[in-house]
This record gives structure tokens, sequence and C-alpha cells, in this order.
């Protein structure tokens, strides 16, 4: 505070930038991350009000492409290219104006101190509302902070113990307001979820599993940029002896190495690793490969389904195939680590009819179909194939009703690519 800003185009709108890459990567911790430094400004207005309204703005804009895909818009990824410079310079512009017109920036700053409170309030009400209308369920709240108390321990149990210390021993960056606030965000976020009422159908599933996995990575980045403040300033306390300091510095090195757990952990462990597990880990990846049980451990995919992803390249380098084609997939299951990840690697617009269709938190969508018994599956397909709406079918045979094929070619479609793994059909040839 106080310094020259060493961001060009300010440090709002790299904050904002930064905020907008997190948001397009996972919306999660996006929404996280903007709402703890919207809370540390309302802690610290005169600090960082200005620059947590330039960064949240920034983000805004650039976030508007993938907010209406969300909102079922289907737009292009030209969109996002073209629209990223226009964003861009929008926030920039804006960080310029607050940096040069000092008015502005203690506007912002009175207008964060005069919503402080009245914000803390609202929020409370909204939460006591929310109780009232049975929104929220008040007999899960016991139940909801030991689910919350139980990920704090797991996610960051030993982190969160540093950063104690360094608060108690009277380190800055450990009682940071953007450590406070982060830890509060991912707690009252865990907090929340687990008081949902139990009938909300797949969006409660979806937040009560996703949720949480998210706070887990996000509580241990808060605590570890608090429980490193602390361990600096541990060092920098001239007044204690320097073995005093070495053996403390050690001593967590130590506990932090050592596996110091009654059950071993596998590979994908949600929560605190020590540096001999991730170790491990990570060496345990470079032999076999993460993705263990796909066609390739390494790439995904193998050859054969390499060489169908290829050809649907060349149809959408040639123009046939857009963004908003429909495409059908038609095999066994669509598990991606069985059937050729289509919409993952070639980006299509992806419809599957299969003998293993999934309807679920994590498949909600409306474009799984297919029925586990073959002759309603080949129903399907033909109903599918009947409206003329795709305009590309992916067949991919192995364990497939054989009839299946036959059904595509006579609904008009003709094979442009073959190979042992599928065929792929374009309609009219």
């Amino acid at each position: 505070h106080g310094k020259p800003d060493s961001w060009r185009f300010g440090r709002g709108t790299a904050i904002g930038l930064a905020f907008a890459a997190a948001t397009l990567v996972h919306p999660g911790i996006g929404f996280f991350a903007i709402a703890t430094v919207a809370i540390a400004a309302l802690l610290r207005p005169s600090e960082l009000a200005p620059t947590a309204f330039v960064a949240t703005l920034t983000a805004g804009v650039l976030a508007i492409p993938q907010a209406a895909t969300m909102a079922g818009l289907s737009l292009p990824t030209l969109v996002l290219g073209a629209w990223l410079p226009i964003a861009g310079a929008i926030g920039a512009g804006t960080g310029a104006l607050v940096d040069r017109r000092a008015a502005f920036a203690n506007g912002l700053v009175h207008l964060a101190r005069l919503l402080r409170w009245p914000v803390v309030a609202l929020v409370a009400l909204a939460i006591a509302a929310a109780f009232a209308l049975h929104a929220l369920q008040l007999d899960r709240v016991p139940g909801a902070w030991g689910q919350a108390w139980s990920l704090i321990v797991d996610s960051s149990g030993l982190l969160l113990a540093v950063l104690v210390v360094g608060v108690l021993l009277g380190s800055r960056g450990a009682r940071s307001p953007l450590v406070i606030a982060g830890l509060l965000v991912g707690v009252a976020a865990v907090a929340l979820v687990a008081v949902l009422p139990a009938n909300l159908g797949f969006l409660g599933d979806a937040l009560r599993f996703e949720v949480p996995k998210t706070v887990f990575y996000w509580l241990a980045l808060i605590a570890a940029a608090g429980a490193a403040s602390a361990l600096a300033h541990v060092w920098s306390r001239d007044r204690l002896p320097i073995l005093a300091r070495g053996v403390a510095l050690a001593a967590f090195l130590i506990v932090a190495a050592l596996p110091l757990r009654l059950d071993p952990i596998d590979a994908y462990h949600l929560g605190e690793h020590r540096f001999s597990e991730t170790f491990a880990i990570d060496l345990r990846f470079a032999g076999s490969g993460f993705w263990v049980g796909f066609p390739n451990t390494r790439s995904v995919v193998d050859e054969p389904r390499q060489e169908i992803l290829d050809r649907l390249r060349e149809e959408i380098h040639a123009g046939r195939l857009r963004h908003d084609t429909p495409v059908l997939h038609v095999a066994r299951t669509f598990q991606q680590w069985e059937s050729t990840p289509l919409g993952v690697f070639d980006g299509v617009f992806e419809t599957s009819i299969s003998l293993e269709p999934e309807v679920s938190h994590q498949t909600v969508g409306g474009r799984l179909f297919g029925s586990k018994d073959p002759a309603a599956m080949l129903d399907q397909l033909r109903t599918s194939l009947s409206t003329g709406e795709y305009a590309y079918v992916v067949l991919e045979p192995a364990n497939v009703p054989a009839e299946a094929e036959g059904l595509i070619e006579s609904a008009g479609y003709a094979s442009i690519f073959a190979n042992r793994q599928g065929v792929v059909f374009r309609l009219g040839g």
C-alpha cells in the first residue's frame, strides 16, 4: 500500500484477469476468489476497495461468454477469442480511471465503508429467511458443522495449526484479511451446502458432491499462504536465537514430510498430503501414466480412436462440422474410458445412445439416451435417426447390436471413414 503500481495496466485489472482465468477453468474456485476479495475489501476498504472493484468488474465482463453458454446460448469458440481483448480493454480502462481520478477511488472507498455493515446484516437476514422458509434446514446444522470441521482438519489441519501459531506470534500475513476471508468463504460454503434440503434432486446432489470437493482444494491453498507467512515470520524474529528458529522450522519440515497416518492414502486422496506421499504418488504416475484404465494411460485415446477424432477434425476444418452441428454417438457405453471422447477432444455437440445410459447429477443435460435392453436401444436409435437432426453419426460397433449399422445406412447416412474402432457417417454422404 502506498507504493507505485508495478502493473502497467493496473493491479485491479491484473487480479481481474486472474479471477477470469480461474472462473473459466473452475467456476467454483473463481467464485470463492471473488467472494474472498470482496469480503477483504469490506474489511479494509481504504487499501482494497478500488482494486477489488476493478478486479471484480474485469472478471465479470470476461466471464460473460461463459455465463451465456451456461444459460444455454450456443456460441462458437471464436466469440470467446474476440471478446477477450474487448473485455480486457474495459477492465484496463476502468483501472486507469480509478488510478487517475482520486475522487472516483475515494468514492469507492466511501461506498465500501457504507456498505460494510448493511452487507453483513443482509447476509444474516437472507440466511435467517432461508431457514424460516425451509430452504435451509435447521435440524441439519449440528451435522453441517461436524462435516465442516472434519473437512477442515483433513484438508489443511497441519497448515492451519502453523497459521494459528503465526497469528499468536504476531504475523501480519497469517492474519491477513485475504487469508481470514478465504478460510471463512470455504467453511461457509461447506456448511451451507450441508443444510440444504434433501429433496433438491440433481441440483442438491451436485452441490453436496462438488462443493466439498472444491473446498478441499480451496482451504489448503489459502491455509498454505497463511502458514508460509507464519513460517517466514518465525524465521525473521531476531529476538529468538537462530538455533531456536532453525529447530522450529526443522520440526515443521519433519512433520510435513513424514506420512504420520494410521491408514495410508491412495493416489486420489482429497486433503493434506505429506511430502513423502506426494513424491511417491508423483513417481507412480510418472511410471504408469495418470489415465489408468483408459485405452492409453498417457494420452487417453489410442491410435484407432485418435484416427476417428482426426477424421472429424477434417470435417471441422472443412467447415461442414460446426460447434452447434448435432453429432450422434452410438456405442456400448458413453463412458470416456471406453468410447471415443468426441466432445472432449473435438468439441463437437455430441448426443449419446448406448447400452449403459446414466442420469445423475454428473450426467444431467439430456443428451445421454439408450437402454440396457438392446431392442429398446435400437428403437431409440431408429427414432433419433428419423428426425434428420444429426448431420453425423459415429458408430463404435463393439458389443452393440449388429442391426445398428443397417439402421444408420437406411436412414440416408454414408460412411466417410472406418477403422477397427468405429465408423463415421455423414448424412447424404
